[in-house]
């Protein structure tokens, strides 16, 4: 089943989630700033033990759904409010499939560590599939952090339309997982488009253009 509630004024603001995460984790939110969590989130107006590794403090000012766990949604929570009523204050929430999150702060040196996120409204989503490795997604102004062979298909395979210098700003059209269609901007090759990465080996071939 899939449960959307469009949210109201009277949901909580504030919610948090304690997690077990790895550093090489937070370092792929640090570097993608925008994501998606493809389950449902579930989060809580009460503090979680610091036994967790890291606490999520999230920012649902924005968040298009918020449900909040009552005795009228769940069974198990009526009955084990009757039992063990101090259990269920912490005020359970759940965040729908595929909310977007945006970074704001990584606190590295606290115990626990201290994530920072934001959820964004429903209107500033787009496609699942129209956002690339850094959070880009269509309509994005980006600029080549290096030389960047620019193909006519997605395909690696495909011919080469242009080989673009450093510094070339690009306006992304589509987005095919690690690969973007881009039209150039000023520059000699302008109105050029063609498919180039996003990630390479050695790191990002884009960036976001000022």
């Amino acid at each position: 089943y899939c449960i959307f509630k469009f949210g109201s004024s009277a949901s909580p603001r504030t919610l948090f989630r304690g997690v077990d995460l790895a550093d090489l984790d937070l370092h792929e939110m640090f570097k993608l700033r925008k994501f998606y969590i493809p389950s449902f989130v579930s989060t809580s107006r009460s503090w979680p033990s610091e036994a967790w590794p890291v606490i999520l403090i999230v920012d649902a000012s924005e968040a298009s759904s918020v449900l909040e766990i009552t005795r009228d949604l769940s069974k198990s929570f009526a009955a084990s409010s009757k039992l063990q009523p101090r259990q269920c204050d912490e005020g359970e929430a759940l965040l729908p499939c595929y909310s977007m999150f945006e970074l704001q702060q990584i606190d590295m040196y606290s115990r626990p560590k201290v994530v920072k996120l934001k959820v964004l409204p429903h209107t500033a989503y787009q496609s699942v599939t129209c956002m690339a490795p850094g959070g880009f997604v269509c309509g994005d102004t980006v600029k080549t952090t290096s030389e960047a062979t620019m193909r006519s298909e997605e395909l690696l395979q495909s011919d080469i339309v242009a080989m673009l210098p450093p510094g070339t700003p690009l306006t992304i059209l589509r987005v095919g997982g690690n690969r973007v269609q881009v039209k150039v901007r000023d520059s000699p090759q302008s109105g050029a488009v063609g498919w180039i990465s996003v990630r390479v080996d050695w790191g990002m071939l884009l960036e976001a253009a000022e």
